[in-house]
């Protein structure tokens, strides 16, 4: 539960920022250190195309801290140190509201099956059941591993100009996070790409040439022959299962994905391919938009498709909104009461949804 949150010039008494209101913080854990501005940047969120306008935001299922505010707020502030002191807490006790609690019986580790899901999901019935969309980044390989290699081959091609090998991952992390301020954004940019690529070179006083020559190398080239290797055990198999059953795939992503795909073997599966870039979407997710062009590309009802992706905080809102079910692929086979049902694996998968 949220309750407060400060940002002070460390060594000075006049605040920058206050938030009494989770309307402008997404704070989850209590916080006393002291950051420089570029550590603090990370966790600030500006709305770019509307310079007084304060985004909304939130991270309600992992511990982070941070706060929204308005572009000409963060252009504003002074590089110097900080001092950031939040008053939050991840435990939903705390939190002054009531809830109700969804139960399934069974042993602990046994695999979820269809009845389960139809049973407890409500909106999840697989005999209407015609298409699967899935998300990639995350969802078909596992991100984590991937971007330690890449920041370790990114070090190593730099080794004789560490400086420079530096400057390539800010401008990586910059880039990234320009992606999660867009997303706070539920309008339409006229091009999101190169929205993002400015904000990065905003953040970091580095050129649109080098930024968009780092992102093409570290992040659209260089990953692929990774994939593989990262690629999720038994992705393949359930997705040969799902095609045998004649229902159709597609794959929603905030990048393009086509070259992904085919680096993991993958494509051949997939009818329709969708990315947030698309003129037709031009918004991220939780941005119900990507998803909706993708229901009507693969010529099925909201309630004909499921969502399989792996990210509760915006995945789940942008398919809620969307009006599709959805499952996460994390950690253990449960019904989530807070709305999703979550599968540990894709074998676990397949036994849930293709009851095989």
């Amino acid at each position: 539960m949220f309750r407060q949150a400060a940002y002070s010039v460390a060594g000075h008494g006049s605040l920058r920022q206050r938030c009494r209101s989770d309307r402008h913080s997404h704070s989850n854990i209590p916080l006393r250190r002291t950051v420089r501005v570029e550590e603090l940047h990370e966790h600030l969120f500006p709305l770019p195309g509307r310079p007084n306008w304060i985004p909304y935001r939130t991270s309600y299922y992992k511990e982070n801290w941070g706060s929204c505010l308005s572009h000409k707020q963060f252009l504003e502030l002074a590089d110097e140190e900080y001092k950031v002191c939040i008053d939050a807490s991840l435990d939903i006790s705390c939190a002054p509201l009531c809830r109700n609690r969804t139960s399934v019986r069974g042993k602990v580790g046994a695999p979820m099956h269809h009845d389960v899901l139809k049973r407890h999901t409500g909106p999840i019935d697989t005999s209407q059941l015609r298409a699967l969309i899935l998300d990639l980044d995350g969802t078909l390989y596992r991100q984590t591993p991937l971007r330690w290699k890449m920041l370790w081959c990114a070090l190593r091609a730099h080794l004789g100009h560490p400086v420079r090998g530096l400057s390539t991952v800010r401008v990586l992390r910059a880039y990234r996070r320009a992606q999660e301020a867009l997303r706070a954004s539920p309008l339409a940019h006229r091009d999101l790409a190169e929205e993002q690529l400015q904000l990065a070179c905003q953040w970091t006083g580095v050129g649109p040439a080098l930024v968009r020559s780092c992102v093409a190398r570290w992040m659209e080239q260089e990953p692929l022959i990774f994939l593989p290797r990262v690629r999720y055990q038994g992705v393949e198999e359930f997705l040969q299962v799902a095609t045998a059953r004649g229902w159709r795939l597609g794959v929603f992503s905030d990048y393009p994905a086509t070259a992904k795909l085919r680096a993991m073997d993958l494509l051949r599966f997939f009818d329709v391919i969708v990315s947030a870039q698309d003129p037709e979407v031009r918004r991220f997710k939780p941005s119900p938009r990507g998803l909706e062009v993708t229901l009507e590309r693969l010529r099925v009802e909201k309630h004909q498709a499921v969502y399989i992706a792996d990210r509760p905080d915006i995945d789940v809102p942008a398919a809620t909104a969307a009006g599709i079910p959805c499952v996460i692929i994390g950690r253990r086979n449960t019904v989530d009461p807070r709305g999703w049902v979550e599968i540990s694996s894709y074998k676990a998968l397949q036994e849930a949804i293709c009851g095989e």
